[in-house]
């Protein structure tokens, strides 16, 4: 349901990327590379950080 939700032209879809300052959901590669950062020792100073 939650797929069929967020296909194509759907309403639901629209209110959700209109939330987003990019105004597009994240690629896969993206949040990806976010994740490697963060487990990277170039994310040893981070903690507690908010990433939207």
């Amino acid at each position: 349901m939650a797929q069929s939700l967020l296909d194509g032209s759907s309403p639901v879809r629209k209110m959700y990327e209109d939330s987003i300052p990019l105004g597009r959901f994240a690629e896969p590669d993206e949040v990806a590379l976010a994740i490697c950062h963060l487990l990277s020792d170039e994310a040893s100073y981070t903690n507690g950080s908010v990433y939207n």
